[in-house]
């Protein structure tokens, strides 16, 4: 949790600068600086090395998102987060040297906590492709264990127009990823979200949404232990925008 609320403040003081210099710039065109939360229900559901071994655990999430756009332009950032109770079984742990410790049979508390920060252009008129920096933190509450998952990815995105207020959007994306624990590397891995969803505006600032995203994370460890899951989660979020 603590690196990536460091890279979240970080990120956050990158994204007003530019802010501030884009507007300083090219102050003949708008730029829009969006800030907004979000809260879902989430389901999270996977397995040790592809085995019987499932394990399942639903959580809320909380999450924080800034952004910028400037005509075809837009950079953002978002940090959600929240706390798994799995009650029977959970995911392995790997420490540093590849040694597996098994979960305990009665489940464990594991805080997930996601970081983004993207940029990308609209290259067609309702289109456009993205980067993603991401970063994926994982917490065992009852136990002194955590490891961190980060990677750049890339993806596309793409909205439809309905009337002047409603609209329907979604993205789809890939990013590789590397795994650490205790400032080591232990593995690799590869990281899909895909999410529909659509938005009304509820002034021409303030916008609301309603959102069904989907992740799938597939980790291969150094000592061979794989680790597959996926999280389906339904989110409520509100922006706003000010014109700089």
């Amino acid at each position: 949790m603590k690196f990536l609320t460091r890279n979240l403040i970080f990120a956050t003081l990158a994204l007003v600068t530019m802010a501030v210099f884009t507007t300083n710039a090219l102050a003949r065109d708008p730029v829009y600086l969006g800030v907004g939360g979000k809260a879902g229900a989430s389901n999270w559901r996977g397995n040790n090395d592809g085995n019987s071994d499932a394990y399942q655990a639903a959580a809320g999430q909380l999450g924080l998102n800034i952004s910028v756009l400037y005509k075809n332009f837009y950079s953002g950032l978002s940090i959600q987060g929240g706390t798994f109770d799995f009650n029977d079984g959970s995911p392995d742990r790997i420490d540093k040297d590849g040694t597996t410790l098994a979960p305990p049979l009665d489940g464990a508390k594991i805080e997930r906590s996601e970081f983004d920060l993207v940029a990308g252009y609209y290259f067609w008129s309702k289109v456009s492709l993205f980067l993603d920096l991401k970063a994926v933190g994982y917490d065992w509450v009852d136990f002194e264990y955590s490891r961190t998952s980060y990677g750049l990815g890339f993806g596309v995105s793409g909205f439809i127009p309905l009337s002047d207020k409603w609209s329907l959007y979604g993205s789809a994306g890939i990013v590789p990823l590397s795994i650490q624990s205790e400032g080591k590397k232990i593995g690799d891995g590869v990281g899909t979200a895909l999410t529909f969803g659509a938005q009304y505006k509820i002034t021409p600032h303030g916008h609301i949404s309603l959102s069904s995203n989907f992740q799938g994370h597939q980790y291969n460890f150094d000592n061979d232990q794989k680790q597959a899951y996926t999280i389906g989660s339904l989110v409520f979020g509100y922006n706003y925008y000010f014109s700089l």
